[in-house]
């Protein structure tokens, strides 16, 4: 599920921040962010206004960083990565976002979301 801006009682984000919620240890989310993870390594770099924040239950942010960085050297193994972060769902839900990615586990929605998020991605790159 995709939406777009995500509720936040916080003011606008001086960056573009994009979150990907989901259960990491699920192989079928493995297949649904790889698109979304490529899309967004072409589309920004390590100086734009933009990170993507992986959203995981509390005390496994640095697990899920050593996931983050497997996948990056999959999907863009040469190139000087953007800001890619892994928070607490909470910790998330508590700052600013322009877009929040929600990955069920079901291989059909997930992909419609990837799907959606990469256009979202794309838009927000042209509009930079």
């Amino acid at each position: 599920m995709v939406s777009s801006p995500h509720p936040s009682p916080v003011a606008a984000p001086a960056v573009y921040r994009a979150v990907l919620d989901g259960d990491w240890s699920d192989a079928a989310t493995h297949g649904a962010i790889l698109p979304v993870l490529a899309t967004f390594c072409r589309l920004f770099g390590p100086d734009d206004p933009a990170e993507l924040v992986f959203a995981t239950d509390p005390g496994y942010e640095q697990a899920v960083g050593g996931f983050i960085a497997a996948l990056l050297r999959a999907v863009a193994p040469d190139a000087e990565p953007p800001v890619l972060l892994a928070k607490s769902r909470e910790e998330a839900q508590g700052e600013p976002s322009e877009l929040w990615i929600t990955l069920c586990g079901d291989a059909t929605r997930d992909a419609v979301a990837a799907a959606d998020a990469t256009a979202c991605l794309a838009a927000r790159r042209a509009s930079l």
